[in-house]
């Protein structure tokens, strides 16, 4: 790739959702049984947002819960290439407002060992796209820390929601050359995505 080592701010609207066919992801916490077909990492890279991924939180009798089942957990996805990269987006379980991360921190990294944070802050709770933007940076893994997750006072989910967390889809996109001006985005009552007057073109 000809694509420079960074580039700034200006330039975040550049770029291009990079297929995830290739993808590896994994998690400190997975719950693999409790949640049928979904529950594992892959689930929140295969392009799906009727799958997900979701922490453990069904454990066996006499199972020691410390560790997978608190925070912070961390969600990395190896991209099985180095992209010039500058977006990440996490889209929500449909139907769920519990769990929704809240605040986070993402860091980027070239090997898998040595990580560099590009961005953190703190999303709302709704079903809605979440985004970290950032200027371009060559990687080959993407890792999300979650330090904590929403959960709904009232809710059934009420009692558990401040110990799991879950995601439908996360995605990463990479510098383009191809200007995409997005003029709305938003999701739809399912919580799939819809984008309306979407275009793209070449810059000058």
């Amino acid at each position: 790739r000809d694509a420079q080592e960074s580039r700034g701010l200006g330039d975040v609207y550049k770029r291009q959702q990079i297929d995830s066919a290739a993808f590896i992801a994994t998690a400190t916490s997975e719950e693999l049984v409790g949640e049928g077909d979904n529950g594992s990492a892959q689930h929140a890279v295969d392009g799906d947002s009727d799958t997900f991924w979701h922490t453990q939180w069904q454990f066996q009798e006499g199972e020691v819960k410390e560790g997978v089942h608190d925070f912070p957990f961390t969600f990395t996805i190896d991209l099985g290439a180095t992209y010039n990269i500058n977006k990440f987006d996490y889209l929500p379980r449909v139907g769920r407002i519990a769990g929704v991360i809240d605040d986070y921190e993402l860091f980027v990294s070239s090997d898998g060992v040595s990580f560099t944070s590009v961005d953190a802050g703190s999303w709302l709770t709704s079903n809605e796209i979440k985004v970290s933007s950032f200027p371009a940076i060559n990687a080959s893994y993407v890792q999300l820390v979650i330090a904590s997750a929403n959960w709904v006072a009232g809710s059934d989910d009420e009692i558990q929601a401040d110990q799991y967390t879950s995601a439908a889809e996360f995605g990463v996109y990479e510098y383009s050359d191809v200007e995409v001006a997005l003029y709305s985005e938003q999701i739809d009552s399912a919580a799939s995505v819809s984008y309306t007057h979407l275009r793209a073109h070449e810059t000058p």
